[in-house]
């Protein structure tokens, strides 16, 4: 079963940690934003707007539930993919603040 783990687990903590960090922060932003949407029933633009956002978090959303650290993957593979995952989230977060 060693054979298999391909993370110490320090490193699995680490990239656990991060994940769970990013995971939350969609979660939260998907939240704020469903709930703008819900109250705001004549801005059309806005509302189209946040729409894309909505969507695009989601998509962001769904690729990082795929990345949820397990030991049998490389540390430096899901490191890098979850680097990659707070770029995307960081700059979703800050499209949507203009919209919130």
């Amino acid at each position: 079963e060693s054979s298999l783990t391909k993370m110490n687990p320090i490193q699995y903590e680490e990239v656990s940690q991060k994940w769970r960090r990013l995971y939350d922060q969609m979660s939260q932003c998907l939240d704020r934003v469903d709930n703008k949407l819900s109250q705001r029933a004549g801005e059309l633009d806005d509302n189209k707007e946040l729409l894309k956002l909505q969507y695009h978090g989601g998509w962001i959303h769904t690729n990082l539930k795929h990345l949820e650290p397990r030991r049998d993957v490389q540390y430096e593979t899901i490191k890098n993919c979850l680097d990659d995952m707070e770029r995307s989230v960081k700059e979703h977060i800050d499209e949507t603040r203009v919209f919130l």
